[in-house]
Order: C-alpha cells, then sequence, then structure tokens
C-alpha cells in the first residue's frame, strides 16, 4: 500500500488577478510620473503668471490681504436669527413631508 499522498498541481492564479496585481505594481511609478508632470506644470504656470503685470498686482493684493479685518456691514446677530429661521423652516418641511402634511 502507498502511503504517499497526491501531489496537487500549483495554484493558478486567475487571470483578474494577475491584471490586479500587475497594475498594483505599475501604480506607485504612474503616481510619480504624474506628480512629477503637475509640479512642471505649476512651475511653467507660475512663470507665465510672474511675466503679467496685472496677475502680480493680483498675487500681491492677495498676500497682502488680512483675513482678520472685521467686516463693518456683517451682523452676527441678524446672521444667527436668519440661521435659526432658516433651520427652523428646513426641520418644519422635513416634518411635513414625513408625516405627508
Amino acid at each position: 500500500m502507498d502511503n504517499t499522498k497526491p501531489t496537487t498541481a500549483p495554484k493558478r492564479q486567475n487571470p483578474s488577478a494577475k491584471r490586479n496585481n500587475y497594475s498594483l505594481e505599475l501604480l506607485p511609478g504612474d503616481l510619480d510620473r504624474e506628480s512629477d508632470e503637475l509640479a512642471q506644470a505649476a512651475q511653467a504656470l507660475t512663470a507665465l503668471e510672474s511675466k503679467n503685470a496685472a496677475l502680480k498686482k493680483e498675487d500681491a493684493a492677495w498676500l497682502n490681504a488680512s483675513l482678520l479685518n472685521s467686516d463693518d456691514e456683517f451682523d452676527a446677530l441678524e446672521f444667527e436669527r436668519q440661521f435659526q429661521a432658516v433651520k427652523q423652516e428646513g426641520t418644519t418641511s422635513a416634518s411635513n413631508a414625513v408625516h405627508g402634511r
């Protein structure tokens, strides 16, 4: 009597798994290439923009703008009142929709 176990054939990887593995191997290179292309495009755009006086002026205005200055026309209490009214209206509308009113 032979006590040897039958040998099993090596597992074959299905084609979609092979394709997925191949894609995963290519992905880091593709991302690096895309990153390099985006960096080059950004540098080229910056160079072109730096030659345009109007864009340079606009950039300077943005860079020198202060976001901390208060807006004299902004009324926080009025904003809060309007926000609560809209919020309440939304809750009422949703409730009416659920209850078929």
